[in-house]
């Protein structure tokens, strides 16, 4: 069998201008996080119900405009989508600097969020069309690659700015990079539409129903998002304790920010991995290995918790780069599941409704982990929820889905696929 890796996808010409785009966006999303932080708190001297607000208005656009926004993505152009996504999100982000309060950059976040759920299926869809099928876990494992490398150098950059210059200075570099990012996608070439030129459209509430019922009728694509929905609600139930774990575990509170580099370190090196055996592993074990990486990951500090351990920091590091490496296998194999067994003219709407349901539980989970860690401790949580993660894991692993189509098979289905053109 051929060996591939992250750079097999990297001789289309096209993947290579979106994986750039993205690549410098990446690492502006995570400097405006910062920026956010540092304005709401440590400026304009607000509290936690003011944070709770900028993370609660981030996500609920993900959820309300998700339907629409993939049959947006499956309508419209996607370089056109793109390109106008990251123009608009440069303004909004230019758009803090006049923030008066708390309530209009809350507006403005929205709108920012918003214009990233609908570029988000668009680039999904774009993702499949410009590279081959025997390429498209590579290409996504590139991607997870990016987007956790631009999460270890986002933070360190932005903290560098903010000290030297305060958050406006964030800003600023942050809508140059949705600016750079769009002067990148100018060159890429047009991308064809999922269907090839449709003359008769159906009606939008058919379009948008069509996602749905194409979820509804595939069984693994039900146990892929599932999967990813229960994974995201026991991640998000014990995530927002992690700091009154190292607390509780006796560690200093500088290393909190090492113990989450150490996260995306490991999810940079699994990123690699399964870009270099993944081909060879179905998607839903590779997902439900990385299940069971993370619970055993996660229960293990439980353990420590309950027991009172004090460890060594190097084994705290350790175990955030345990988390990060299994990570890589779910977040990769879930859109390639996703891509794979989606006909391309669906590809937008199937990702939009996929990640709602995960959204939803982002908003759920933490405050009913923060009521269990009152009532039950913050050890009992995580042992809990990473037990869970694990025999998660063990059922998917063992559960019998039929694999992905071939691109052979999908070609011959009557779904309007066509075979991606040679550079």
């Amino acid at each position: 069998m051929t060996k591939r890796g992250l750079l097999q996808p990297l001789r289309h010409r096209r993947f290579r201008l979106l994986l750039a785009g993205q690549a410098v966006s990446a690492v502006g999303d995570w400097l405006d996080l910062l920026g956010l932080v540092v304005l709401v708190l440590y400026v304009w001297n607000l509290g936690p119900g003011a944070m709770a607000s900028v993370v609660v208005v981030s996500a609920l656009p993900w959820l309300l405009a998700a339907p629409v926004a993939g049959v947006l993505a499956d309508r419209l152009p996607a370089r056109a989508v793109l390109i106008g996504c990251d123009l608009g999100r440069a303004a909004v982000v230019l758009g803090y600097l006049l923030a008066p309060d708390l309530a209009v950059l809350l507006v403005l976040i929205a709108a920012k969020n918003t214009l990233s759920a609908l570029f988000a299926p668009a680039e999904q869809a774009a993702v499949k069309r410009v590279v081959p099928e025997e390429d498209l876990l590579q290409a996504i494992s590139a991607t997870t690659f990016v987007s956790q490398a631009a999460k270890i150098a986002g933070p360190v950059l932005g903290g560098v700015l903010v000290g030297a210059y305060g958050p406006q200075v964030v800003f600023v570099c942050d809508a140059v990079t949705f600016v750079l990012s769009a002067l990148v996608l100018t060159r890429l070439p047009a991308i064809r539409s999922a269907g090839g030129e449709r003359p008769e459209r159906t009606s939008f509430l058919t379009e948008l129903t069509a996602g749905f019922v194409h979820i509804r009728r595939s069984s693994l694509l039900m146990a892929a998002i599932g999967a990813m929905t229960a994974t995201t609600f026991l991640i998000f139930v014990y995530d927002v304790l992690s700091p009154l774990a190292l607390k509780e575990l006796g560690a200093a509170p500088g290393l909190l920010g090492v113990v989450m580099a150490g996260v995306g370190a490991g999810t940079v090196v699994g990123a690699l991995l399964v870009g270099r055996v993944g081909d060879a592993v179905r998607p839903l074990t590779l997902m439900g290995l990385g299940q069971a990486g993370i619970g055993v990951a996660v229960a293990s500090l439980g353990l420590l918790l309950l027991t009172g351990a004090r460890p060594w920091a190097v084994l705290l590091v350790a175990v955030g780069a345990l988390t990060g490496l299994s990570s890589a296998g779910f977040m990769i194999a879930f859109p390639y599941v996703l891509q794979t067994a989606t006909p391309d003219e669906l590809v937008g709407r199937v990702s939009a409704t996929a990640n709602a349901g995960p959204t939803v539980v982002q908003l759920a989970a933490p405050p009913l982990g923060a009521l269990l860690a009152v009532h039950l401790g913050v050890g009992a949580v995580f042992t809990a929820a990473g037990t869970a993660l694990a025999l998660l894991g063990l059922g998917l692993m063992a559960l019998r889905a039929p694999a992905p189509a071939r691109p052979e098979a999908v070609a011959h289905a009557g779904d309007g696929r066509h075979p991606v053109p040679p550079e």
